[in-house]
């Protein structure tokens, strides 16, 4: 439990980038928050994968479905970038149910 899941690289505020070691303890805490806290465990949810992988959120978007048994749905690179391709992903089939999202970014 306490070995390293993953390594998060972050500038912070001196521009230089450094690792941020997550232990596997650590990113199951985060998940199961997601799944108790907005529901992203359900397993009838439709999870929109939209957030670029180098982005600490995707972890959320990619475990916990696979540890929950949800449904991922996978999106082209740019959905989160261009307004059009993102209302295609959240209107097509299947539709998501759960996204993760800067308010501002649905405002569009």
């Amino acid at each position: 439990p306490r070995s390293v899941m993953y390594v998060l690289y972050t500038s912070g505020s001196t521009g230089v980038p450094k690792g941020v070691a997550l232990s596997q303890e650590a990113a199951l805490t985060a998940l199961m928050h997601s799944k108790e806290s907005l529901g992203a465990g359900d397993s009838s949810g439709i999870m929109l994968q939209a957030t670029t992988f180098v982005f600490d959120l995707s972890v959320a978007e990619i475990y916990c479905p696979l540890i929950f048994g949800s449904t991922m749905k996978l999106t082209p690179t740019n959905v989160m970038t261009n307004p059009e391709a993102l209302k295609r992903a959240l209107e097509s089939e299947p539709k998501p149910t759960w996204i993760q999202s800067t308010p501002s970014l649905l405002k569009i």
